[in-house]
């Protein structure tokens, strides 16, 4: 086996809700100072993407996050 997909939330949309999920405060596990899966910062993620990537929108980031924790509602 060379790789493995995970399809379970997978759809099109806005390519900030990714960012905003990982920033969710379930994924952090009581590492409140590193808001990015508990291993990080937001500014850390943003340079990472922006590297990789285009320029991140922190307040849609924002917004995706605020819809995924609803979602853990």
């Amino acid at each position: 086996m060379r790789a493995v997909l995970d399809w379970e939330l997978a759809h099109l949309g806005d390519p900030m809700e990714d960012l905003g999920w990982i920033c969710v405060n379930s994924w952090r596990f009581a590492k409140i100072d590193k808001p990015v899966g508990g291993f990080g910062t937001r500014e850390e993620l943003f340079a990472g993407y922006e590297a990789a990537a285009a320029v991140a929108d922190p307040d849609r980031v924002k917004f995706w996050e605020v819809m995924g924790t609803l979602r853990w509602a």
